[in-house]
């Protein structure tokens, strides 16, 4: 919780999405634990390039940044073999340009896609190679999840890879979403406020019109389909 609220995340925050004030949208923590290299079956982990939110290339250029800004603060040691987060530099623009042509009116907005999927599989092979991203504990990598990225296998057998999630969007910004997820963030928003401290509560949109309020709206129209 004191992570959660730490003024630095804050500040980053504003610093990526370009506003003067950012409000909390979803955290997370995740741990990966070392598996043989000889692990095979449904157990075994495998690449899976997806993204989570789409965006068009306006809104990612926009000032203040339509898209959610995530924080990942490394609590352990990030090496080649221990898990590295994968990602296609630059794939975020090349998307969001397709995005911009088929979606528009419904963008932003968190949505899962899968590298294989049809909306996006044609673009894979045009797209930078796939990087790791390596660091040390205590660092912090800052991304869109609008780029195209995916977990890989904990192969170091002398440690767990652990990381904490942070998102924020600019004050303002409404992002679309999955019903449950939407829902999920309003029964959460309402569980963390009481648990800051005071003077980090504005990190949590409250008044009539805001973003949690607009979450609610934003439920019952969510569309079934891409």
């Amino acid at each position: 919780l004191d992570v959660l609220q730490h003024p630095n995340l804050e500040q980053a925050a504003k610093q990526v999405l370009r506003a003067g004030d950012v409000h909390f949208f979803q955290t997370a923590a995740t741990a990966s634990y070392p598996e043989p290299l000889s692990a095979a079956g449904k157990n075994a982990t495998r690449p899976h390039f997806h993204i989570d939110t789409q965006m068009s290339l306006a809104d990612f250029e926009a000032t203040p940044r339509r898209t959610v800004g995530m924080m990942w603060l490394w609590l352990t040691d990030v090496t080649p073999t221990r898990a590295p987060l994968m990602f296609h530099p630059g794939s975020h623009r090349t998307i969001a340009t397709t995005w911009d042509a088929q979606l528009r009116p419904l963008l932003p907005r968190v949505q899962g896609v899968a590298a294989q999927d049809s909306l996006l599989s044609h673009l894979v092979p045009h797209l930078q190679p796939a990087t790791p991203v390596l660091a040390k504990a205590g660092q912090m990598t800052i991304l869109t999840t609008g780029v195209l990225h995916s977990a890989s296998p904990n192969h170091d057998p002398s440690g767990v890879r652990k990381v904490f999630l942070t998102t924020f969007t600019a004050a303002g910004v409404t992002m679309g979403g999955p019903p449950n997820q939407l829902e999920g963030k309003v029964t959460f928003d309402s569980w963390l406020l009481p648990r800051l401290r005071p003077e980090r509560r504005h990190l949590i949109p409250t008044a009539k019109g805001t973003e949690t309020d607009t979450a609610k709206a934003a439920v019952g129209s969510w569309p079934s389909k891409l």
